[in-house]
């Protein structure tokens, strides 16, 4: 009885006390991120931003509606605008001196991994950052590296390693990763670069929502540089 007591007791003390809402529902209102999410400093959501279940993020920045499949884990990138990232996706997870005795961390950071701390170089570079632009697809478990910048459009197969930058609206897969194709013709690929069509608004994208799908209406009213 008297344990029964302090167990009422203890939760009248509970609901005494001020509801604070977490931290990454104030400062993320405006994106909609699922349960088991973790998100680490110097993170930048942007609008209508989507991030699926048991994901992380660090250091990392992700444009207006642009998705993050679950499972995934993201550290030290910037991503586009309605970029879509599939599950299980990893992206910039660091690097490790090749030119030293040892690729070991316990010999150049305190920062990272590693059983046993034995000394320190503050000028080796732990991650080199991982540039994603606009309209990039990545499927399924594909992996970018760091350092890597990935151009406008582009398409990541599932399951592929990137390991070298790649140009504007290409289709790349394989480990490494290897150029399939071009989405579109040069031209075409020059007028979307020159149009960017991500920074003219949600409405320009609703108001030209048949020509997207209709390249070559979208081409045809587009490559000229109208609108």
């Amino acid at each position: 009885m008297i344990v029964f007591k302090k167990i009422i007791s203890y939760f009248k003390e509970v609901l005494k006390r001020p509801f604070r809402t977490p931290k990454a529902i104030i400062e993320y209102s405006h994106a909609d991120i699922s349960a088991g999410v973790i998100i680490g400093p110097n993170c930048i959501l942007g609008q209508n931003t989507k991030i699926y279940e048991n994901s992380i993020l660090a250091n990392t920045i992700i444009g207006d509606y642009s998705y993050i499949g679950g499972n995934s884990e993201l550290k030290n990138c910037t991503i586009g605008k309605y970029c879509s990232i599939a599950p299980e996706v990893r992206i910039g997870l660091g690097i490790h001196p090749t030119d030293k005795i040892s690729t070991y961390p316990g010999f150049y950071s305190r920062k990272a991994s590693g059983a046993v701390q034995i000394g320190e170089d503050p000028n080796t570079r732990e991650y080199e950052p991982v540039v994603i632009g606009h309209d990039v697809w990545v499927g399924n478990r594909a992996m970018i590296m760091d350092g890597v910048e990935v151009g406008n459009g582009c398409i990541v197969a599932a399951g592929s390693v990137v390991t070298k930058n790649i140009e504007p609206y290409s289709i790349v897969g394989g480990v490494p990763a290897k150029l399939i194709r071009k989405r579109f013709e040069a031209n075409e690929i020059d007028a979307l670069q020159e149009l960017k069509w991500w920074d003219k608004g949600l409405q320009f994208c609703i108001d030209n929502a048949d020509l997207f799908n209709n390249p070559q209406q979208f081409f045809r009213k587009y490559k000229s540089g109208a609108g």
